[in-house]
């Protein structure tokens, strides 16, 4: 049987500034929020207005990968959802990174733009 495994990645319509800073994640919005879908083998791309076809295929995934997702994208997320994604088994990146390296890093960083 395979996992059902997701990749998940989203952008906001928000910055901090115009939520009052770091820590309000929830009223920063999606603008998008993208997937890949390892049992299917498919990408797909949700607007804001379409983030309840998600919730299913998050609800039932066996794991959801992706960078900073606990800290940041569950967190804007939550607020479209009918369920608490917090309880969906995660792969954070940045956590696994932060393990390794013993601090965070910034995306930056990473992608060296």
């Amino acid at each position: 049987m395979k996992l059902k495994k997701i990749v998940l990645d989203l952008e906001t319509q928000r910055e901090f500034a115009e939520v009052g800073g770091r820590g309000k994640n929830h009223l920063l919005k999606v603008s998008v929020c993208g997937i890949y879908d390892y049992a299917t083998d498919k990408y797909q791309i949700f607007e804001e207005k379409e983030l309840s076809k998600l919730a299913p295929i998050s609800q039932t995934a066996d794991q959801i990968i992706g960078f900073n997702i606990i800290d940041f994208d569950f967190q804007v997320i939550q607020p479209y959802l009918n369920f608490d994604i917090s309880q969906v088994p995660a792969y954070d990146l940045l956590a696994e990174i932060e393990k390794v390296l013993g601090h965070r890093i910034d995306l930056v960083i990473v992608t060296g733009k």
